[in-house]
């Protein structure tokens, strides 16, 4: 399993003209859309949500390696963390408000947390068996929004005390994807519902 960077347009000319003010620059207009891969330390670890860091790494998880990783810009070193339960199938994951890492563990019935300096982690079970969580962010509130997929509910966990809100959507919809608006609601996407959704 790989991981892959993609120089866009803007950081490639950025990269020069920074050259020019500042020094020489690794980057040059000819390397405009050049992918770098980098393999991950085990085999068939699915590596599904990544997300920056507060400490200016990239986290991400792994599905069926059921860690958590991290990636340093630069050097593309790897870090994994093992989930303490198996079979928890980690997802979607985004950095809290709280300067800790939330993240989302499907066939658990669970969220996490991972603390960046430590790498200490610690579960939140949800109330409802079979739920499903995937995607995660944080709101315009400074809780963490997450959907239930097979639950068909958006959820709200308050990372100060662990406490946790559901909201059902339509049955059936199967909500995935969720994002903070710019509207300041939560929006969402219904995957079975050919709907998107807000929550305001």
């Amino acid at each position: 399993m790989w991981f892959v960077k993609r120089t866009s347009a803007i950081a490639a000319v950025t990269a020069v003209l920074l050259g020019i003010l500042i020094g020489p620059a690794d980057v040059a207009i000819a390397d405009v859309g050049d992918i770098t891969e980098y393999p991950l330390p085990n085999a068939n670890s699915t590596p599904e949500g990544i997300t920056a860091g507060p400490d200016g790494n990239l986290w991400f998880t792994e599905y069926d390696g059921n860690r958590l990783g991290s990636i340093v810009l630069g050097t593309g070193a790897v870090t994994e963390y093992p989930l303490p339960n198996p079979g928890s199938s980690p997802v979607g994951i985004t950095a809290g408000p709280d300067g800790n890492l939330w993240f989302t563990e499907r066939d658990g019935n669970r969220l996490g947390k991972i603390v960046p300096g430590t790498g200490a982690i610690t579960e939140y079970p949800l109330p409802n068996p079979g739920s499903s969580p995937f995607g995660i962010t944080t709101g315009p509130d400074g809780d963490l929004w997450f959907t239930e997929a097979f639950g068909d509910r958006i959820g709200r966990i308050v990372p100060s005390t662990g406490a946790v809100t559901e909201y059902p959507v339509t049955p059936g919809s199967q909500p995935y994807g969720i994002a903070a608006g710019p509207d300041g609601n939560l929006w969402f996407a219904e995957s079975f519902g050919d709907r998107h959704g807000g929550r305001h």
